[in-house]
């Protein structure tokens, strides 16, 4: 059995495309915050969920850019701005980016 990871372009960003086309009317920002709401709602419950709601954006933010970095090689996510409500990243080393995982 393979243990390696799938490739992103067949895994994810084809995918994500054609749903941005056939639900999103091509609004890939739409789709991605769609998925990425859907994501949190699935997979953030219990004490999880709880830390999420307590935690400040800056260290949920720097928590990210890490764990990106561990998923996705190369991968570099540098924090731009960090305000009371707000946190700007710019990604500077992916392997294949799109609208929807922007």
């Amino acid at each position: 059995m393979n243990a390696g990871w799938f490739p992103i372009d067949v895994a994810y960003h084809t995918p994500m495309d054609h749903i941005a086309k056939l639900f999103y009317n091509r609004n890939h920002s739409e789709c991605g915050d769609a998925l990425g709401r859907y994501s949190a709602e699935v997979s953030l419950t219990g004490i999880y969920k709880a830390f999420v709601m307590i935690a400040n954006p800056q260290y949920l933010m720097r928590r990210g850019t890490t764990m990106m970095s561990t998923y996705y090689k190369p991968c570099k996510i540098e924090i731009q701005e960090s305000g009371a409500k707000r946190v700007v990243l710019h990604i500077t080393s992916f392997p294949i980016i799109s609208k929807v995982f922007e």
